[in-house]
């Protein structure tokens, strides 16, 4: 779950949480208000059934049957009860309040609105005398007198008297509370979400994606965001396009005359006999080097103007890794030696010609910077974990090149001459067809350096389904 979902999701919880707090504690206000109005009138009627009840417990099992009856309802009863002898003593052993007094002998409970926390002017009231006081007697004809504790209601023990609804109560509370927040937290976070997808879209190169009709209808700041981004967007990739047909229609038109130059070359080494040999040599040589970038360039042109594959079929990549390095070892057999390791018959759909020119790329850049005396390792294997696919690493013993051009290394035009301190003449396309290809591909490259030198390349595409 995003992590900006989750504090927006807590934030609104816990804001609501607050107001249910204060809401609980204006109703518990309200309840004390309401107990502090009930002490000043005795609720006769109440007392009477309590008494009766209490008379019957007694009349049941004696003094123990009273005792139990008594602390049952001083438990689970807002209103408790003192029952208190002649001698001013609870049945119980509790003490009085401060609030209460007894006239001994008289069976009078007096209380007090001076030392009462919950009154503040109410007189005292009378519980004895005519009528009858409310009076539990035993079989021995021991008398308590049956006092209510009115200032005993507290807002804990209406709690607890009504504990099922209250409990009741808090939970639609809080799964009312988390519902509206979810909703709260879905409606900013789902549109940051989609927005998150199109630019990691934009990222992979697929500028032509515009943000959905959904957010840009929106009358807040994220339509707006929207907008913004989908304008960026567009001149990006007006930009980026434009920049390719221009290299496109520059390597186009370099061509022509590159051509005529090799044939000209041609025609004057005819005519020219031994005289200019080495000279002409040289400019074919750097003919047929500027041919190979014009090329490559349009190439990668090409590679960058499509989308998709328009080739895709079961491709053994460890075969195909395998015949690439025999490619390159038989051009370059003075070179390294190119040690292959792999795992047999492991299918990818794609492009084979595609996947051999980013294989290739790749030996041939680890050849261009490594000694004739080094080995380079190139293991193909199986990728179990994740998403299954193939894993082709090639690994030389070259001079590396600085952690900070690791992934600028796959851009165009990029070269690392002072790391590699070898002049190619090449335009730093290579990595960059590789990387291109591999994409296509659904895959992803990357590159490490190794210790103590050298560098790592690492391939991984996804395989295909059911191999």
């Amino acid at each position: 779950m995003p992590k900006l979902f989750i504090r927006i999701f807590l934030s609104f919880w816990l804001l609501l949480a607050l107001i249910s707090i204060a809401t609980f504690a204006a109703i518990s206000e309200r309840l004390d208000r309401r107990q502090a109005s009930l002490r000043e009138v005795a609720p006769i009627a109440r007392i009477a059934e309590a008494v009766a009840k209490a008379q019957q417990a007694a009349d049941r099992g004696g003094r123990a049957a009273l005792e139990t009856w008594l602390r049952n309802v001083n438990e689970r009863q807002p209103l408790p009860f003192f029952l208190v002898d002649d001698d001013g003593r609870d049945l119980l052993g509790r003490e009085l309040p401060e609030y209460m007094d007894v006239a001994p002998g008289r069976r009078v409970m007096l209380f007090h609105a001076s030392a009462s926390p919950l009154s503040a002017r109410p007189p005292p009231m009378l519980l004895a005398g005519p009528p009858p006081p409310p009076v539990v007697r035993l079989a021995d004809g021991t008398e308590y007198l049956m006092v209510p504790d009115f200032g005993g209601v507290t807002v804990e023990r209406l709690l607890v008297a009504n504990a099922p609804f209250v409990a009741i109560v808090l939970a639609g509370m809080v799964l009312l509370s988390g519902l509206v927040c979810f909703l709260l937290a879905r409606h900013v976070t789902q549109p940051l979400t989609q927005l998150q997808d199109v630019i990691h879209q934009w990222g992979r190169g697929k500028l032509a994606i515009r943000t959905s009709e959904g957010i840009r209808a929106r009358d807040d700041e994220l339509a707006a965001l929207a907008r913004d981004l989908d304008e960026m967007a567009e001149r990006l990739h007006v930009l980026i396009e434009s920049q390719q047909q221009l290299v496109s229609d520059v390597s186009h038109e370099l061509r022509s005359p590159l051509a005529r130059l090799v044939m000209a070359s041609a025609l004057l080494r005819r005519k020219s006999g031994e005289n200019c040999l080495p000279e002409l040599d040289r400019i074919e040589h750097e003919a047929e080097l500027l041919a190979a970038n014009i090329n490559r360039i349009l190439f990668l042109a090409r590679l960058e103007a499509e989308n998709r594959l328009l080739l895709s079929v079961p491709v053994d990549v460890s075969a195909l890794a395998r015949e690439s390095v025999e490619n390159v070892a038989i051009m370059h057999p003075d070179g390294p030696r190119l040690a292959f390791q792999g795992d047999d018959a492991i299918l990818v759909p794609g492009d084979p010609d595609l996947l051999r020119t980013a294989f290739e790329n790749i030996l041939f850049n680890a050849v261009k910077y490594s000694r004739d005396t080094d080995t380079i390792d190139i293991d193909v294997s199986r990728h179990a974990s994740g998403t299954p696919g193939v894993k082709i690493r090639v690994r030389d013993s070259g001079p590396g090149i600085p952690d900070e051009m690791l992934t600028k290394v796959f851009e165009r035009f990029v070269r690392v001459d002072p790391a590699r301190q070898t002049f190619t003449g090449g335009l730093g396309l290579g990595l960059s067809i590789t990387k291109r290809a591999i994409s296509l591909h659904g895959g992803s490259v990357h590159a490490a350096n190794r210790q103590p030198s050298g560098l790592e390349i690492v391939i991984f595409l996804p395989a295909a389904a059911g191999t």
